[in-house]
């Protein structure tokens, strides 16, 4: 039997793309004697009605790499992948409740993949019955590692800049209780980085005195989400200004960073957003990769995997299972975002 992998829609520089070819050639390596073949389907490159040919067929398994295909359904209103017969991996890069749009958790034989542990929880808690599982992610080596020494770039950081203050300034629409709860957590993410967002969020409601049940607080966390991704972007913004700030030369990828307050810097260097063949090109030439795992303190990304895999020295904060994987000050560098002083 073969395997179905949906490729991912045009998101992270076309990296998951990367990934789906790269999982699917590691399956194929270990299914070779058993005559296991991979196939493909691409949203990009194909329409959806052609997923009509994949209709009664049998796989050893269908795998969703944020194709957003795994909820359509027939003109009778059935999900469509429940009539193919294999079981559904979902890869779960976010926050369940944030992309719950494009979960298959109404599939019949689903599973997630989740690159975080603290997914699991959320599976548990708010996806009764769904089976959820561990799956750090990676990607595939180079043929050569060029000498740490002879790379062109000092530092990188590849990922685009938002201006968290834009989201903050939004917050002045709403009605005073839901700004007082919005103030709150942002506040708590930026002074508090050991927390993830969904436990800072707890925090927030135990300090307001809220009480909510298990499904409410979810729903009312996703209500929140831009808050998250600002204070994402709070530490992204922040993380190259230590560096900056110390006369470090900083290379960034993604033109976004000409809106940044750190455009003003004489060592930050803005260049265009990158393919996924120029990304690993880019880590290659790197001496060292800054990475930021804030809303995944219990995971992995595949931004740390191909930094590995490039040679390129890891910087990145304080996260539960990458410091299992890296031992700190040899292949990776760990650092506290509640001590950002101390990054250099």
């Amino acid at each position: 039997m073969n395997i179905l992998i949906l490729q991912p829609q045009d998101i992270c520089y076309g990296l998951l793309d990367n990934v789906a070819y790269n999982l699917g050639d590691a399956l194929k390596k270990i299914g070779q004697g058993f005559g296991l073949e991979v196939e493909y389907f691409d949203l990009k490159k194909e329409a959806v009605s052609n997923l009509s040919r994949f209709m009664g067929r049998e796989y050893l398994a269908v795998i969703d790499i944020y194709s957003g295909l795994l909820n359509i359904k027939t003109t009778d209103g059935y999900f469509f992948w429940d009539f193919v017969n294999a079981p559904v991996f979902q890869i779960v890069l976010d926050y369940p409740v944030y992309i719950d749009y494009m979960l298959g958790t109404g599939l019949k034989r689903y599973y997630a993949l989740c690159m975080d542990k603290y997914y699991i929880d959320v599976f548990n808690d708010k996806y009764a019955g769904i089976k959820a599982f561990f799956f750090p992610m990676t990607g595939k080596g180079l043929a050569e590692i060029k000498n740490w020494y002879d790379r062109r770039y000092d530092v990188c950081f590849i990922g685009t800049n938002r201006d968290y203050r834009e989201t903050l300034n939004k917050l002045d629409e709403f009605e005073d209780d839901v700004k007082k709860i919005g103030q709150l957590y942002f506040d708590i993410m930026i002074n508090h980085a050991e927390y993830n967002p969904f436990q800072a969020f707890e925090k927030t409601l135990d300090e307001l005195k809220i009480a909510l049940d298990t499904h409410k607080k979810y729903d009312l966390f996703k209500e929140f989400s831009g808050l998250s991704r600002a204070a994402m972007h709070y530490y992204r913004e922040n993380m190259i200004k230590a560096v900056l700030d110390e006369g470090v030369r900083v290379d960034v990828f993604g033109t976004s960073w000409s809106d940044s307050p750190l455009a003003k810097y004489d060592n930050l260097f803005i260049h265009k957003e990158v393919d996924e063949e120029q990304y690993m090109e880019v880590l290659s030439d790197s001496k060292i990769s800054l990475n930021l795992l804030y809303c995944n303190k219990a995971g992995f990304s595949e931004r740390l995997g191909y930094s590995a895999l490039a040679g390129s020295l890891i910087m990145c904060d304080e996260s539960v299972y990458a410091q299992d994987v890296f031992k700190d000050n040899e292949s990776a560098v760990f650092y506290s975002l509640n001590n950002l002083d101390e990054l250099c």
